[in-house]
């Protein structure tokens, strides 16, 4: 099987479960688009294989149901009786999921492997570059709690290439902050 139609059934499976099963379409429009976007980006930068890190972007929130649980559980266990049914090594469906797994921020390490990095790098990328989730923020949180978040996010990106597309994004949010003090 070629990666497109790999890909494609991986975005299949994601789609419909996202948007029929945990009817969060804005998940799978929004977030994972810009994890998965993020994810390539890194991916080619830190060479490493993108189809691996794709999968794994577009199955690591499967699991979310509520803001503050342990979805990253929820989402390997969800996505592993998928990857069984596709065309993958052992090797490549155990990397996915532990990419799954451990794209927490209470995993975040620079010990753990380049694509498990990714991952994690891309999912604070894509909170950070989230305008909507920026603006919410602003509008509904506390400075002190934006800052303990972004503190977070900012644990989470281990790679320095991913450093380099957050720092003016931190910037410009941080002035933005400022602003509406």
């Amino acid at each position: 099987m070629d990666d497109n139609s790999l890909i494609e059934q991986v975005e299949s499976f994601a789609r419909d479960y996202y948007e029929r099963v945990l009817a969060r379409p804005n998940i799978w429009r929004t977030h994972v688009q810009l994890v998965r976007k993020y994810a390539l980006e890194l991916a080619e930068l830190e060479k490493v294989d993108p189809r691996i890190v794709e999968i794994a972007a577009i199955l690591h929130d499967i699991g979310r149901i509520e803001v503050g649980e342990e979805h990253y559980v929820r989402s390997h266990d969800l996505s592993k009786p998928f990857l069984e049914t596709i065309d993958l090594s052992e090797d490549d469906r155990e990397l996915i999921l532990e990419c799954i797994l451990k794209h927490s921020t209470r995993y975040a390490s620079e010990d753990n492997k380049t694509e498990v990095r990714i991952i994690q790098c891309a999912d604070a990328l894509a909170n950070l570059y989230d305008e909507e989730l920026q603006e919410y923020s602003r509008k509904t949180m506390l400075k002190e709690t934006i800052n303990q978040a972004f503190s977070k996010l900012l644990n989470k990106i281990t790679l320095d290439s991913a450093r380099a597309i957050a720092e003016p994004r931190v910037q410009q949010l941080q002035a933005l902050l400022e602003q509406d003090n």
